[in-house]
């Protein structure tokens, strides 16, 4: 169905409900394009992020996937780290080989951890107790697999390693000095734009290192094709391509407000959605790309909150987007307003 919104009991009169619906009806969305969790939303391929994936791909099919080897993949949080790990997971899906996958963590992770992780990430039950029993048991799991077709890849996301952590990766990659031969495996790590430079000052490992790349911010040309890629994969029926959803102004202060970053763009676009509706407008105009920007600011504030409530009265409506987000209490000033009426 065509997402839709309804107005919360007690509404302000300057929004009727045929005007709030105008943004997400008008263009015929059969859903949310920018739910609060951008993850959730569709994934809309940039070229700078096609070219890390051929990149990664390129490595792990390459005659040199024979000997161990580390790629790198680094970006802040929100770069879209973890949307090219469900991508490159995809696309390897098929190949004759096994692959795990370590998610990102709440909190971070310990040494044992990480370890236990990856043993179980590739199908291992992890009963060491030391950091040693543990390395060896997923050592075991890659020699286990030495003459399948293809090596074994292991992807870590939220791969925020320093210290012993890199030492026990060199560890996993090379094993000890009583083993003739090096383990045959690859492994992919997502993480902060740190690592590249804690795994180059470890010679051991940035001679272990394949393939590197980092996320640069969106340009207007990609943030664009972001936004309209996201609106376009939940339309029922296109809008003229002369009316953009998000206009061009819009769409460079979110920008700029953002700095490029995918995930903070995104946040910027679900809040900015829910103010034009609130306001009645039929699309995300300057000022409200201006006051959606300008609360995400505020020092104390919420960095990216549902609704926006400013001193305008329609701004101050609340509304209801059925199966996307919950309803929230009245601003003060809105329940004064009905009490006065």
């Amino acid at each position: 169905m065509t997402a839709s919104a309804s107005l919360m009991t007690g509404p302000s009169p300057a929004v009727a409900p045929r005007q709030a619906t105008t943004v997400y009806g008008a263009v015929g969305l059969i859903g949310d394009p920018f739910p609060q969790d951008p993850i959730a939303g569709t994934y809309v391929a940039l070229g700078r992020q096609i070219a890390v994936l051929d990149g990664v791909r390129s490595w792990l099919a390459s005659s040199d996937a024979e000997a161990p080897g580390l790629a790198v993949i680094a970006g802040p949080a929100g770069s879209g780290k973890t949307r090219l790990l469900e991508q490159l997971v995809l696309g390897i899906a098929g190949d004759d080989r096994l692959i795990g996958v370590v998610p990102a963590e709440d909190g971070p992770r310990s040494d044992a951890h990480l370890l236990r992780a990856a043993t179980a990430a590739l199908g291992g039950a992890p009963r060491g107790r030391t950091g040693l029993e543990l390395t060896t048991e997923l050592r075991a799991i890659f020699e286990d697999h030495r003459q399948d077709p293809l090596p074994p890849v292991l992807l870590i996301d939220d791969a925020a390693l320093t210290g012993s952590q890199l030492e026990i990766l060199r560890g996993v990659l090379t094993g000890p000095a009583s083993v003739p031969d090096q383990t045959r495996v690859q492994i992919v790590l997502f993480g902060p734009p740190a690592l590249p430079d804690r795994i180059a000052r470890r010679r051991s490992l940035s001679g272990l290192t394949r393939y590197g790349a980092t996320l640069s911010p969106l340009d207007a040309a990609d943030a664009r094709l972001l936004l309209d890629g996201r609106i376009a994969a939940m339309r029922d029926h296109g809008i003229p391509a002369e009316e953009p959803f998000i206009s061009e102004p819009a769409l460079e202060i979110m920008l700029a407000a953002s700095a490029g970053n995918p995930g903070d763009l995104l946040r910027l676009a679900h809040t900015a959605v829910r103010e034009a509706i609130a306001t009645g407008g039929q699309r995300v105009d300057a000022a409200t790309a201006r006051a959606v920007t300008r609360a995400a600011s505020t020092p104390g504030g919420p960095s990216f909150p549902p609704t926006i409530a400013s001193g305008d009265a329609a701004i101050q409506t609340r509304l209801v987007l059925p199966g996307v987000d919950d309803a929230s209490e009245p601003s003060a000033s809105s329940r004064r307003r009905r009490q006065q009426r």
